[in-house]
């Protein structure tokens, strides 16, 4: 018999480390400034993108509002907050040359 060669299985990734990961890019694209001010954010949609439940996508916009970047409001549903979230820019107040020498933290 011949043997057929088995392509191997994709390691398991738990609903919360999935969870972990969408918190990371939801905050480091609220902090870097990607997602607007009073941009709406879809549970459904969130859940979809990323392959989990809804629950592990709500816990994650729970933590965010704890960290006041994210607004839930009643009835409205769930918004980016205002500016202060906004990682300041020290390159501002260097000179060009030197600006050129920093990474930028979003990039």
């Amino acid at each position: 018999m011949a043997t057929t060669k088995r392509t191997p299985v994709p390691p398991f990734e738990s609903a919360r480390k999935r969870g972990d990961r969408l918190f990371e890019r939801l905050r480091d694209d609220i902090l870097c400034g990607r997602m607007l001010p009073g941009e709406a954010l879809s549970e459904t949609r969130l859940a979809e993108q990323h392959g989990i439940s809804r629950t592990p996508v709500r816990e994650v916009i729970q933590r965010l509002a704890k960290e006041d970047l994210l607004a839930i409001v009643p009835q409205i549903g769930t918004l980016r907050c205002a500016d202060k979230a906004l990682i300041p820019l020290p390159a501002a107040s260097l000179s060009v040359k030197q600006s050129n020498a920093v990474p930028c933290a979003c990039d």
